[in-house]
């Protein structure tokens, strides 16, 4: 939108709509604010180069000078926070955005002509928080960037926060609930814990004090695009944590903030140090899509397990966007280190931790995990390649479950493994050859943890799990430690779960017992016929060239 003020006019766009061509700042007289996952930067001469990545939409992502301060970043996400506050209170977005907008940039530009002399005073005085490639981080003055080696992106500025956009305290935050709509106070509360602090400086401890709330629950951390955390209450986020995202942001509340790498790994270095010093093992399921896993998180749910989801940090695109290797393993090891400080806030003193992984990225993590961690156990349900096949057929086009999609990014820490992937041309591989390669990733993953902690490592055939449930239960609990009853097994098989288990909806009647299932497999064989048949021959060649210079995968022969 473009609006005046007395600093000027402006150009305000997200970059998403400038690369969708419903904008376009080139040539453009005025200054440009860009809206860039969640940080707002300015450009004097309206000029905005295309970016070389795309985001998972196919949007392409303006690069960031990778030199910012970390102030001036929290700065830009409190402004987010307040900004959303704001809108959330007013009738018109477009009013609330212009009239934090309007303060922001009328004191950004009244002190842009003092800004070099600033700079350079600041630069004396702060030699520990600035240097010759980072920004200012004085809160209302303005620095300068190079330019990005890969775009030619020019020297973009960050939009500094007043003062006011950063006391969020107690007392006004008291105020706005008396003002605002309930939805405002839920913002303004989750803006305080997650915002207020900031001015302070006490970053580290307030984030760890934050993380330790029963009732927020972090979905996602990316340092490009938004940590999005949520408010949810206990009970919610049991019945659907292990599952996609998507079913816990329907009933929270959910804020977005931005946090830097740098700021990432200050955090997990440090939030282990509030643990709760929980010495009980944490155990973990990884799984092949459609294969009965989510029925029998349930099922162990009711027997004292805590079926949980990894946590946020360790999902692949933390990890694919941090450009510093020793960053990376420092959160790596932090994260993981700290993994009973993450699920003890959530699980009482009878309940065992298992983590549902979402993830397959995760297992090679967890394999070294295992090694440090002796009393924990890691569950493997797939399904032969042929049932994954028919069932990825089934349910093309449900884009929450078809993961591991960009095979470029696939891992495997067997070399041999690699060497075949890259042999293949991803890009020209169809959806179908593309899951069958999923499944032999996810395989080669388990034939190693197997390998290397054969008495910690349990697979789960899922049609043996689905033709004798009570026995599969029995085997898997005594496997994670627990002692219970057949009688207590039985009461769970026949208490109704089997019959109205639904992935989508828990509370949706859905018909499972042997001789429909046995139905419904015939029926859909002749269906996708075609498909099924493309993505196993394709998946057995691929398996075989695999096996052929690694003997050790040699039994993946066998489901295939």
């Amino acid at each position: 939108m473009t609006f005046e003020t007395q600093a000027g006019s402006f150009l305000i766009s997200d970059y998403r709509t400038l690369h969708r061509g419903t904008q376009n700042p080139h040539n453009s007289s005025r200054p440009v604010i860009v809206l860039v996952y969640g940080r707002l930067w300015w450009s004097d001469w309206g000029n905005y180069p295309p970016a070389k990545r795309r985001d998972m939409e196919g949007n392409l992502i303006p690069s960031v000078d990778p030199a910012l301060s970390e102030l001036d970043e929290i700065q830009a996400a409190v402004l987010r926070l307040k900004l959303e506050a704001q809108m959330m209170a007013t009738e018109s977005v477009e009013e609330g955005a212009r009239a934090i907008l309007q303060q922001l940039l009328a004191n950004a530009w009244a002190n842009n002509s003092n800004n070099n002399s600033n700079n350079h005073n600041n630069h004396n005085n702060n030699n520990s928080k600035t240097d010759a490639g980072k920004l200012g981080t004085a809160s209302s003055e303005l620095g300068t960037a190079s330019s990005d080696p890969d775009t030619g992106l020019g020297p973009l500025k960050p939009v500094s926060v007043p003062d006011e956009c950063l006391s969020l305290n107690s007392s006004n935050n008291n105020s706005n609930n008396n003002s605002n709509n309930n939805s405002s106070n839920n913002i303004n509360n989750l803006s305080l814990c997650m915002g207020g602090f900031l001015s302070t400086g006490r970053l580290t401890s307030s984030m760890c004090q934050c993380l330790q709330d029963p009732n927020l629950v972090i979905l996602k951390i990316d340092n490009t695009s938004e940590t999005i955390i949520s408010e949810v209450e206990r009970e919610t986020y049991l019945q659907a944590t292990f599952l996609v995202a998507r079913f816990l942001e329907q009933n929270a509340v959910h804020s977005t903030y931005v946090l830097p790498p740098r700021m990432l790994e200050t955090i997990f270095e440090e939030c282990p140090s509030y643990s709760l010093q929980d010495t009980r093992p944490i155990h973990f399921m990884f799984h092949t899509t459609y294969c009965g896993s989510t029925l029998m998180s349930r099922a162990l749910a009711e027997m004292s397990f805590l079926p949980v989801r990894e946590p946020a940090i360790y999902l692949y695109a933390v990890h694919q966007y941090l450009s510093i290797p020793e960053s990376k393993a420092k959160l790596r090891q932090a994260v993981l280190d700290g993994m009973a400080w993450w699920l003890g806030r959530r699980y009482h003193d009878h309940e065992v931790p298992l983590v549902k992984a979402h993830d397959a990225w995760l297992m090679p993590e967890i394999i070294g995990h295992l090694s440090r961690r002796r009393d924990s156990r890691m569950l493997f349900v797939y399904n032969d390649l042929m049932t994954h096949c028919l069932q990825l057929a089934i349910h093309q086009g449900d884009r929450y479950d078809v993961e591991d999609q960009w095979l470029s990014q696939a891992r495997a820490d067997d070399v041999n493994v690699r060497v075949e992937l890259q042999k293949l041309e991803l890009a020209r591989l169809s959806l179908m050859e593309m899951r069958a390669v999923q499944w032999t990733i996810r395989m080669v993953h388990y034939t190693e943890a197997v390998l290397q902690h054969p008495a910690e490592v349990l697979g789960i055939y899922a049609e043996e799990f689905l033709d004798e449930p009570s026995r599969v239960l029995m085997q898997v609990s005594r496997f994670l430690g627990r002692n219970v009853l057949q009688n207590e097994v039985d009461q769970v098989v026949k208490g109704g779960l089997f019959e109205r288990y639904s992935k989508a909806d828990p509370g949706v009647s859905h018909e499972f017992n042997e001789e429909k299932r046995a139905e419904r497999f015939i029926d859909a064989m002749e269906k996708y016929d075609q498909e099924v048949k493309e993505c196993r021959a394709f998946g057995r060649r691929f398996v075989e060239s695999v096996a052929s210079v690694s003997h050790q995968f040699r039994e993946l022969l066998t489901l295939v």
